[in-house]
Parts: C-alpha cells; sequence; structure tokens
C-alpha cells in the first residue's frame, strides 16, 4: 500500500508521523510524509518519501504575521486562534494545491487533527482510502480520563462533552482554510461531525 501521511503543522506535529512512518514503511508500505519545507531533509534522513506543503515555517516566522503569531500570544488563547487562522488562510491555497497533486498517487491518507477536515474531502472526491491518527485525546467525550480537554477529568459527565464541543468549535477555525479551499476546489459541501468520523 502506498501511504500519504498529512502533518502539516510544526515539528511537534510531524515527529509522530515519522514514527508511525517508520512502522508502516518496515511492514512493508511505501510511505510519502507531507509537511512544510523545513522537514525535508529530516523526512528523507528518515528514509520516507517526502512531499512539500510549499511553505516554510522558518520563512513564515520572519514575516510580520510570523512575528506576531510566534512573538507570545500564547498569553491570550483567542489571539493564539486568531494568529494561527490567519496563518493557515495564508498558507490554504499552496497547501491545497500539494494536497490535490500528491494524493492521487496514494492508496491511503493519514490525518491528524491539524489535517483530518482535508483528508475527509481528498478522500471523499477520489475515492482514496482515508484514517485519523490523533496522536492526543482531542476528541470530545463524557469520559473525562479520555479526553485532554476535559472540564472534570476523573469524571463521566456532560459537562465534559460540553466543553470539548466548545472546544472543538475554538479550534476549527484554525483547520477550517486549507479544507475549505480543497472542497471549494473540489465542488464538496462541509461534512458534518458524523460525516467526519
Amino acid at each position: 500500500m502506498r501511504y500519504l501521511l498529512l502533518a502539516w503543522g510544526s515539528r511537534g506535529d510531524v515527529q509522530p508521523f515519522v514514527a508511525l512512518g517508520l512502522g508502516l514503511r518496515a511492514a512493508g508500505h511505501e510511505v510519502t510524509v507531507a509537511a512544510t519545507l523545513d522537514f525535508e531533509a529530516w523526512i528523507r534522513e528518515a528514509g520516507l518519501g517526502y512531499t512539500d506543503f510549499g511553505v516554510s515555517v522558518a520563512e513564515l516566522s520572519r514575516t510580520d504575521l510570523g512575528r506576531r503569531w510566534l512573538g507570545g500570544t500564547s498569553r491570550s488563547t483567542v489571539a493564539e486562534l486568531r494568529l494561527m487562522h490567519e496563518v493557515s488562510t495564508l498558507a490554504a491555497d499552496v497547501v491545497s494545491t500539494t494536497l490535490l497533486r500528491a494524493a492521487p498517487d496514494h492508496d491511503v491518507l493519514l490525518s491528524s487533527t491539524l489535517t483530518f477536515e482535508a483528508g475527509w474531502a481528498l478522500a471523499r472526491a477520489t475515492g482514496i482510502g482515508h484514517a485519523i491518527a490523533l496522536f492526543a485525546p482531542v476528541l470530545q467525550t463524557s469520559l473525562g480520563s479520555s479526553y485532554v480537554y476535559a472540564a472534570l477529568p476523573g469524571r463521566r459527565t456532560i459537562l465534559n462533552r460540553a466543553v470539548g464541543a466548545l472546544t472543538s468549535t475554538a479550534v476549527q477555525p484554525v483547520i477550517a482554510p486549507v479544507a475549505a479551499e480543497l472542497r471549494r476546489r473540489l465542488g464538496l459541501r462541509r461534512p458534518g461531525p458524523r460525516q467526519l468520523l
């Protein structure tokens, strides 16, 4: 099988995909990791295939937007999410172009938190298999011990599910631009939450 791993994001988003890719390769599969230009040498040195998103986080960090994004906005979650949305919007066209070009050469797409909607759109339009590899427990659930944003981690409660819904709504704009651009190009409507899983 030929796998395309959609590792959009920083090293924390890419490194788990490299580990997963090495495991898939050891099992006899052909693996390509789609990532920003910053990670090409590292991915290739690991012996995995590579395709670029046409974006460099290092170069982006030197722009006015990049400096605002990386310059201490973590003091405000709202500001951080807004700037991450701007970064995603800036990159949506080039990332979508890469995915549309690379996907048809593969049998299975593997996406994660930042790419699952984009992976869904590609799989839906092309018939390629799609799986979501979540490297943290980020799917909302009432069981607090199995959800990273749980209000009451030690308990099963509707409050945990409600906080999960609010968190998902807040994070949605960060992942929306690339997925929206792909859906626009592919003529797809936005999926409901149950369609994505």
